[in-house]
């Protein structure tokens, strides 16, 4: 079997259903566009389960993947360049100025030279997620948790 058989069969398995040729072109075409891994292809099927009525456009999605990316990070503790790069790597991500005026209220300033513990991590992840402009947007999903967003990595891992 090919890999993108593989990867198709890992979907329908983690949807729970089959899908049509057509239905696969297109989730290829608009989702996994670039680099599709296992990982990926399986997050996705897991929203697309959990939400099945729910649009969930193709910028919510990326930005779980940044979110998921950043939840490696509460394992260890993190330097703030690497930080930082995870932060500007989101669709939308704030401004200096912002991340600076973030710092002051949550009492962790962000330097790139400046290592980090994971409740450090866990403020600056949950003060992204409940902003409106940066966070996690869509009905269902607006406003994420940090435990929400902890579940749906669990479950695709």
């Amino acid at each position: 079997m090919s890999e993108k058989e593989v990867l198709r069969r890992a979907y329908e398995k983690k949807l729970g259903k089959t899908i049509s040729d057509r239905t696969w072109q297109r989730i290829r075409n608009e989702y996994l566009a670039g680099e599709v891994n296992l990982t990926t292809v399986q997050g996705l099927a897991l929203l697309r389960k959990e939400f099945p009525n729910q649009a969930i456009d193709v910028e919510t999605f990326r930005r779980l993947e940044r979110f998921t990316e950043l939840l490696d990070c509460l394992e260890k503790e993190v330097d703030g360049a690497s930080l930082l790069r995870l932060i500007n790597s989101l669709p939308h991500s704030p401004s200096p100025r912002t991340l600076r005026r973030w710092g002051q209220q949550l009492g962790v300033r962000l330097k790139r030279d400046q290592w980090y513990t994971p409740e450090q991590v866990r403020a600056w992840i949950q003060k992204l997620l409940n902003h409106p402009k940066y966070g996690i947007k869509s009905k269902r999903l607006n406003h994420g948790t940090l435990k929400d967003i902890t579940n749906f990595t669990k479950v695709v891992s």
